[in-house]
């Protein structure tokens, strides 16, 4: 209970809350005339919510592009705040700006929404080669804090055949 209030907005600090938990309001309003209660309730989440990588080791074919990484908040899975992080390559066998294309940045998940993706070009190109591996690391939370999964391990599954050598002429004879 609020007390009394003047016609204008208003707000009021509630404290004991736990942390990530929902909770549901409505308000009721009276004058000398009589009183109701609000025709529909609403709800908040306690936070910061977590932020992290919905896969930690996904893979995908040379020839998949763009590659899109899933970034998903949890507890609560949607916030009342924009969610921004820090994003870039860290790592891993591939070279970035001949295997892939990843330029470091910011992302944000907006007010409401619960994930977004980070989006990198892998570069098919036609040399038979070893599965490479991408690192991607989130940093730098605002309005959230970090699960466990900050890190990616990208992996960029080569689509070349093996070289082949053959003969043109044959049969060859070799003198001894």
């Amino acid at each position: 209970y609020l007390g009394a209030r003047d016609v204008n907005p208003f707000s009021t600090n509630i404290t004991g809350l736990a942390r990530n938990t929902q909770y549901w309001y409505r308000c009721y309003a009276s004058n000398s005339y009589g009183g109701a209660w609000a025709p529909d309730s609403t709800n908040f989440l306690t936070g910061p919510p977590t932020v992290q990588f919905l896969s930690i080791n996904p893979s995908g074919s040379e020839s998949n592009s763009p590659v899109l990484l899933e970034l998903r908040l949890t507890a609560p899975p949607v916030y009342g705040l924009p969610v921004t992080v820090k994003y870039s390559a860290t790592g891993g066998t591939a070279t970035n700006g001949t295997d892939y294309v990843l330029a470091a940045g910011n992302i944000t998940i907006e007010t409401g929404s619960s994930r977004t993706n980070i989006s990198f070009t892998v570069n098919d190109d036609s040399v038979y080669e070893d599965n490479e591996t991408v690192i991607i690391a989130v940093s730098n939370a605002q309005n959230a804090v970090f699960g466990p999964n900050t890190n990616c391990v990208y992996t960029i599954i080569d689509n070349d055949p093996p070289p082949t050598v053959s003969f043109a002429n044959t049969p060859y004879y070799v003198m001894e």
